[in-house]
This record gives structure tokens, sequence and C-alpha cells, in this order.
């Protein structure tokens, strides 16, 4: 009867053993996977260490594309997105490549305040950002053409920086450039700084680059007056029209 009753305790218990070990299976699953008991699965997450969850931003939401046929698509415009920050996503809702922002996309839009550009744009067009209240571009590394006056006249424009590694443009203290630096595109409108040296070797400085520069009150040219007269000045540069050039060179003295 003894040996009875103790069959029947093992085969009660076995429930209860295969609970416990399938309990701790999990827990030990859940452990090296970083999530908890009561922990769910995150879209869009990105981890270096398991313990730690980060959530990416999500993109902003009702911006207006055109699509070009191709798979790629072009930003054309603010649509009913109210983001003054906006994160320029890298496909449309429909999935086309947004390859390019197009132009007048954000010309005059003064509750934009910032834009991420996506690594998968190489364009952005005349007055792309005309006249907005933007603080700062970021220029990544595949972008091959900035059209006429894309980010001139900007008030709050502080810098236009340019990824390392792009092949056709460059930055130096937040002034845009071409690679070879012998074109000024751009002096933000709103950079500090009451004087300004433009680099000996410009070829040509484009239109609106020195458009309506509140602070800059002195350009100076690190060259003679016979160089000066060989670079080309396109129209609507107001700032340098107003202040003149000085010149560094000790032949100008």
């Amino acid at each position: 009867m003894e040996n009875l009753n103790w069959k029947k305790t093992v085969l009660l218990s076995l429930p209860i053993v295969f609970a416990v070990c399938l309990a701790v299976t999990l827990a030990a699953c859940m452990a090296q996977a970083g999530k908890g008991p009561n922990d769910s699965a995150l879209d869009g997450v990105e981890t270096t260490d398991p313990s730690v969850q980060v959530v990416l931003p999500m993109s902003s939401q009702g911006l207006q594309f055109k699509s070009l046929g191709d798979g790629s698509c072009e930003l054309i415009g603010l649509g009913s997105c109210s983001d003054s920050e906006i994160l320029i996503p890298d496909e449309s809702p429909e999935g086309d490549r947004v390859v390019a922002i197009g132009d007048s996309a954000f010309i005059g839009v003064k509750s934009l305040t910032g834009a991420k550009i996506p690594q998968t744009v190489t364009r952005i067009g005349d007055y792309a950002f005309y006249g907005s209240s933007v603080s700062v571009i970021e220029i990544p590394a595949d972008v091959k053409s900035i059209g006429e006056c894309a980010f001139a006249n900007c008030a709050s424009l502080t810098a236009v920086n340019v990824d390392p590694a792009n092949e056709s443009y460059c930055s130096i203290d937040g002034v845009l450039f071409n690679k070879d630096k012998s074109v000024l595109i751009l002096y933000p409108s709103g950079k500090s700084g009451e004087s300004y040296t433009i680099r000996r070797g410009i070829s040509s400085i484009c239109s609106a680059a020195f458009l309506n520069c509140h602070d800059l009150k002195k350009i100076v040219f690190n060259g003679t007056p016979s160089e000066w007269e060989k670079v080309k000045i396109g129209a609507n540069n107001t700032t340098l029209t107003a202040i003149g050039i000085s010149f560094a060179s000790q032949s100008a003295k």
C-alpha cells in the first residue's frame, strides 16, 4: 500500500515539475532576448545593449510626394504635415524611394524650423527652402545637385553642413561651397559674426549667396583687387553690395 501511495504522489507531482521547468526555460529565453515577462516586441527598435531599448523616431506624416514613374519620387510640399521639425522619410507612403526635394517644396514656410534629409536624396531643387524658418541644414553624402537659391533668404539659418563623404559639395564653418571650394554657394542669412573673409581662389559667388545676412558688417577678400575683378558674382547679393569689399592682401593697401 505504501508503494502504491508513493507512485501516486510521484505521478501527481509530474505536472508541477513540468510547469516549473517550462517557466524557468521561458524566463531564460526572455532574459537572453533582453525582454522581461511583461515586455512586448516594438517595431523600429535598435539596440546595442540587450538590456536597453531605443525607439527610433517616426517619419513625419502628411508630406506631399510626386512619383517619378520609376519607383522613385520627389517631395513637393508640406501637405497636411504640421511638424516644425520634419523627418523626411526615405520612402513615400506608396513605397517610392525619395530621391529629391522638389523646386519650391518649402518656400516661405515659416513654421518649418528643421528638416532631416534622408540619405536617399540626390537632388535638392531650386528655391526648395527659400525664405523658410529652417535653422540648420544637413546635406547627406549622395546629394549631387543643389538648385538655385535653395537655402537663400532664410533669416534663421545659421549653418549648412555637408557630409564629408559628399563628392559634389562641402562646407566650411557652415558656409556652403562646391567640392573644390571655387564656388561660394551660400553664406547663411542667420549666421552669427560681423566679419567674413572670402577665400582666395573663388571663381564665382552664386545668386543670393549673400542675401539679407543681418549680422554681417564687413566682408574681406583674401586676395588682390585684380583677382576680385575676375570673380563672377550672381544677382541679389544685397549684403555684399551694401557692405562692399575690403582686401587683405599687402598689394591692396
